[in-house]
């Protein structure tokens, strides 16, 4: 009787780390997360160690619009599908220096009169530009 106790109490336990191990990996599952299976992955590592769990459930909870980097380059709202590429291609962005207004439009104009943009492409990319 004391084995059958034994065995009962050993499933019981095992069932819930298994249950605690794989709630990051449930929340990205819920969330549709672009990274649902690496957090798995990382789920299933954590019985090696609490770190890959942490970095799972910090994963799965963050936002998917903000990419971790984006509070740290001063994007801390984010916009649509992002990862860190996206926010280091916008930090360069913003330190190019601004371009003139004027060469732009002369160079739509110039793509306008070889054919290479249409009128309605032109008018957009001019509106745009103002």
């Amino acid at each position: 009787m004391e084995v059958f106790f034994g065995i009962v109490v050993f499933l019981i336990l095992a069932a819930v780390i298994i249950g605690v191990a794989l709630i990051p990996f449930l929340i990205a599952k819920k969330r549709n997360h672009a990274y649902q299976w690496i957090i798995l992955v990382l789920c299933l590592a954590a019985p090696l160690g609490g770190i890959s769990w942490a970095i799972a459930i910090i994963w799965a909870l963050w936002p998917q619009e903000k990419s971790l980097l984006d509070p740290i380059a001063g994007n801390v709202t984010g916009t649509g599908t992002r990862n860190v590429g996206h926010t280091a291609g916008e930090v360069r962005a913003a330190a190019a220096p601004p371009t003139n207004k004027l060469d732009e439009l002369k160079k739509l104009g110039d793509l306008k009169a070889s054919g290479a943009i249409t009128e309605e492409e032109f008018n957009t990319l001019k509106a745009g530009l103002l």
